[in-house]
C-alpha cells in the first residue's frame, strides 16, 4: 500500500470535528506551498514575460481593474503597478 492510499484510509477514519481540523490544516500548508512556489518563480523570473505583457496592455489602455484596484487602495503603495 503507498502512502497516499494509507494517508486516505486513514482521513475516512476521523471524526467530523478532526476532519475540519484537518481541512484547515491542510488548506494552510497548500496555500503555504503555492506561496512558496510562486515566490521561487518570481526570483527565477519565471514571471517575467507575463509581467511584461500586463505592463504593456496597461500602457495601451486595457486591464482596467488594475487602474479600478489601484483607485480603491489609494494608501497602498505595496500594490503592483503604482504608477498608474
Amino acid at each position: 500500500m503507498d502512502k497516499i492510499e494509507k494517508i486516505g484510509r486513514q482521513i475516512r477514519e476521523f471524526s467530523p470535528s478532526e476532519l475540519a481540523a484537518f481541512r484547515e490544516w491542510f488548506h494552510d500548508f497548500d496555500a503555504e506551498a503555492w506561496d512558496r512556489q510562486i515566490e521561487e518563480d518570481v526570483q527565477a523570473g519565471k514571471l517575467d514575460a507575463l509581467a511584461e505583457a500586463a505592463l504593456k496592455t496597461l500602457e495601451c489602455g486595457g486591464l482596467r481593474w488594475f487602474k479600478v484596484i489601484r483607485k480603491s487602495f489609494p494608501d497602498k503603495k505595496d500594490l503592483p503597478l503604482n504608477s498608474f
